[in-house]
């Protein structure tokens, strides 16, 4: 036997013939079997079979060429040699290659003249060897099936690479192929991945797909009636085999809905953005050890491809200051709106709200919120309150409350609310919150004389030619070391004497309310020397405070 290469050139001993799939040129030959010498006994033909380790021999089924490890031929009477055509046909099936494939002719011993018995144990001794084309891969893009394999423009950002070409830890910065947002609903819900082979696994064995998120609690492949309504596979993976593996299979990635917000900065499983808002994450489709029979693949590193999903959160590290009912109070810097009016001393004087928070604690030990208003006119009772993964959410009451004094101040004060994180595990992610209330004052500062509200009439008597003393009060005092100014003068009415002040036009300051503030005045009534009664009227003007 010898080989010839598809032109019919013999091939020279122990150079070999590569059969290339896929190479026009290469990929077929012939085996030439010849006889050295005509037979001594004439013969009606000399029927030969040859057969081979692997399939090479071609043949016609129903017109279509296909292979088969054995062939019979027949060389006619006078015949001395027939070439036998074998190739390494072209197909889409992942392959090994056949470094040494064996080929032997066999004849029927009793027909054969006995010169040429050996026929029966003849083997080709030069080497043959057969090169498949097809490369095993797993392949996968985002969006659409027509992405997988793109090469320019957009798409480009659509397609999976190599495994080892993406990061463990994506940074935020980094392009994402798609992007899923939590909680929401629709399209931006959900991320398809459409994958297919890039060969087809041998006949009988079969490639099952699946995503992986490395750990990932918060992204992952979704299965059953979500994932078809989604136009993915039902379950959660693919599954591919000799006659389905260039058809594209689409898996739903998803959210999960939960109530932590992120972890600013760098987690173990991703990279968030510095507020926290949306994270970068890998996902990995790899071949399934325990569901793919075709075990060679299991471990091919053309079996590992990712790419990065862009995951916007939807929860946030924020205190919140609710209304008893739940409702949010309105912040501080809404204009016209505050979380109630308070009166002091009054049953209006209290209002109730809540603290709670917009995510679930990072911590066993829960949050820290301590709330406080930026006046002493308010306090807040606790002021402090603690939320843990029980409470978060329906918050804790506090009761916000306008402060009883005998302060004279503003009739009405807006004093702003501030509710923040002081203590727990990582306290300092949490933006704090803000409202205002409404206070109104109980207290009025108005000058008093003996007691006596202005225009009030005294009980006390003036004598002519005398001297009587009064005492000046202020009806409430006032915040901090506020002085009050006030000049005192008086004068006669209804026919009355003269009368005058003692200190005249004097500034008397006043720094506390009711006796304790208390300043002496001196009126003096001149004596007219003339009978009858008539009045005399005190003047109290507040100059500055």
């Amino acid at each position: 036997m010898q080989l010839l290469s598809s032109d019919r050139t013999p091939v020279a001993t122990g150079a070999g013939l590569l059969l290339i799939e896929g190479d026009a040129n290469a990929s077929a030959g012939f085996i030439r079997v010849a006889l050295a010498t005509a037979p001594s006994v004439p013969q009606a033909s000399i029927q030969l079979r040859l057969s081979a380790s692997a399939a090479i021999f071609v043949r016609s089924l129903s017109g279509v060429p296909t292979v088969a490890p054995a062939v019979s031929v027949a060389l006619a009477p006078g015949q001395r040699s027939i070439d036998v055509p074998i190739a390494n046909l072209n197909d889409d099936v992942d392959e090994a290659d056949e470094p040494s494939v064996q080929v032997a002719v066999a004849a029927d011993p009793s027909a054969l003249a006995p010169e040429y018995a050996s026929l029966a144990d003849s083997q080709l001794a030069h080497p043959l060897s057969l090169v498949d084309d097809d490369v095993f891969a797993v392949l996968a893009a985002f969006e659409s099936a027509s992405n997988i394999g793109a090469s320019a423009g957009p798409a480009v950002a659509k397609v999976f690479r190599p495994g080892g070409e993406v990061a463990e830890q994506p940074a935020y910065t980094s392009d994402a192929g798609d992007e899923v947002t939590e909680g929401a609903s629709g399209s931006a819900a959900v991320a398809l991945v459409f994958v297919k082979l890039q060969a087809a696994p041998p006949v009988g064995q079969s490639v099952h797909v699946r995503l992986s998120t490395g750990g990932n609690p918060r992204l992952a492949a979704i299965a059953g009636a979500d994932a078809s309504a989604a136009g993915g596979s039902a379950t959660g993976a693919a599954m591919f085999n000799a006659g389905n593996w260039n058809v594209p299979q689409a898996i739903a990635i998803s959210s999960n809905d939960d109530s932590r917000a992120l972890r600013r900065g760098t987690s173990e499983f991703s990279s968030s953005d510095p507020s926290g808002t949306f994270e970068m994450v890998r996902v990995q489709l790899s071949v399934d050890p325990e569901l793919s029979t075709a075990d060679r693949y299991v471990d091919d590193p053309a079996g590992t491809v990712a790419a990065v999903v862009k995951r916007n959160d939807d929860d946030r590290n924020t205190v919140l200051l609710l209304g008893i009912d739940g409702s949010p109070l309105p912040s501080a810097d809404a204009e016209g709106s505050v979380a109630a009016s308070l009166t002091e001393g009054t049953s209006d004087s209290a209002t109730e709200v809540l603290v709670a928070l917009a995510s679930q604690p990072l911590g066993a030990e829960g949050i820290t919120v301590t709330l406080a208003a930026l006046s002493s006119r308010v306090r807040a009772v606790p002021s402090t309150v603690t939320l843990t993964a029980d409470n978060w959410q329906t918050g804790e009451s506090v009761r916000v409350e306008a402060a009883d004094d005998a302060l004279s101040q503003p009739d009405r004060d807006n004093v702003i609310l501030v509710a923040e994180a002081t203590a727990g595990e990582d306290f300092e992610l949490f933006a704090s919150a803000t409202s205002s209330v409404d206070v109104y004052d109980d207290d009025s500062a108005v000058p008093m004389i003996n007691g006596a509200m202005p225009g009030d009439v005294l009980s006390t008597s003036l004598w002519e030619g005398t001297t009587t003393a009064f005492n000046l009060t202020m009806g409430a005092a006032f915040p901090g070391s506020a002085l009050i100014f006030a000049v005192v003068s008086a004068f006669a009415a209804d026919g009355g004497a003269g009368v005058s002040v003692s200190p005249t036009t004097s500034s008397l300051s006043f720094t506390a309310s009711g006796d304790a503030g208390a300043q002496g005045v001196l009126v003096s009534a001149e004596d007219d020397q003339m009978a009858g009664e008539g009045s005399a009227r005190i003047c109290v003007s507040i100059l500055a405070s």
